[in-house]
């Protein structure tokens, strides 16, 4: 099984942090791509970096152009795919026409915003990390204990493995909680709590 996109560690980087000696790989690797996502959602920052798409009027509220910055609601913002019009037309916005605020999650015009014919399509890619070698070690340290807490409570039976779908593991009522004690410590600006 290949990781997901939103993994934040991998199986020899887990193996050497347990205590444990485990023998079922495939579902480590679904522990660990649960405990990523779970992260991911209590940050909410993307952590591993991907592509997202939003709307925008180029203005605030009912007004349509005008503005200086378009604000997007994911960052940091890494780089613009594409600006196009919701009729498919593209962007009358140059890449030289605007700066990326990356941390502030902002695209901000050198002049003004030109109206859209409808609305922008906005395509970036956002997140802290582009690939699972670049997290950083205490992102890597919380993946590997919220694994080692789910893997606990899967082998304690608090948790059951599901064959409806294959091998899947469910245990959503351990992602849906508070995160370990143990966990949560380590998380802190510029992941979740005060903004970047």
């Amino acid at each position: 099984m290949a990781l997901g996109q939103y993994a934040l560690t991998t199986w020899p980087h887990l193996k050497a942090h347990l205590r444990i000696e485990v023998g079922d790989i495939l579902l480590m690797e679904q522990l660990i791509d649960a405990a990523s996502q779970r992260l991911d959602g209590r940050c909410r920052k993307p952590l591993r970096q991907r592509e997202f798409t939003e709307a925008h009027s180029g203005g605030q509220g009912l007004c349509r152009g005008g503005a200086k910055r378009i604000w997007l609601n994911h960052r940091p913002i890494v780089s613009v795919t594409s600006i196009r019009d919701d009729q498919g037309t593209p962007a009358t916005v140059e890449a030289t026409d605007y700066t990326i605020l990356r941390n502030e999650g902002a695209l901000e015009h050198h002049a003004h915003w030109p109206e859209p014919l409808y609305r922008w399509n906005i395509t970036f890619i956002a997140g802290f990390f582009a690939t699972v070698d670049a997290v950083d070690e205490v992102m890597r340290a919380a993946c590997h204990r919220l694994v080692e807490h789910l893997y606990n409570a899967v082998t304690n039976g608090e948790a059951a493995r599901s064959t409806q779908l294959g091998q899947s593991v469910t245990y959503q009522q351990l992602l849906t909680g508070d995160l370990p004690a143990n966990v949560e410590m380590l998380l802190g600006p510029p992941y979740v709590g005060a903004e970047i």
